[in-house]
């Protein structure tokens, strides 16, 4: 059994986001150890799932890379993007939006 089978979920996510982090970047990781006052070993170790990281190494590592320390331990949300939204009340024939990017007539579909 490898190393990599002997990490948790949560050590595994911390491996991924970190290197997902570090990539974006673009450091190696000597410059990220530099940027999180760490060594690189330290930051390799880490990323590699090698050791279990202190508090403060979590600390540092967020500081580092400009990251609230939850970023590193949960998964990275993809962003909805911007949209249209509506409210409206059953039957109302009212309708609240939010900015549209077409003029309506404050109908609801189902009153139209």
């Amino acid at each position: 059994m490898s190393e990599a089978d002997d990490l948790s979920d949560g050590e595994t996510l911390l491996c991924q986001r970190l290197r997902e982090l570090r990539g974006a970047w673009g450091w190696t990781l000597e410059q990220t150890g530099v940027a999180c006052d760490l060594s690189g070993a330290v930051v390799a170790s880490v990323e590699i799932g090698e050791v279990s990281p202190t508090y403060n190494t979590l600390i540092k590592l967020a500081n580092g890379l400009e990251v609230d320390l939850s970023e590193l331990l949960v998964a990275e949300q993809k962003s909805m993007g911007a949209g249209r939204r509506s409210v409206c009340r059953n039957n109302s024939g009212f309708r609240l939006d939010t900015q549209s990017p077409r003029p309506t007539d404050g109908l609801c579909a189902a009153a139209l």
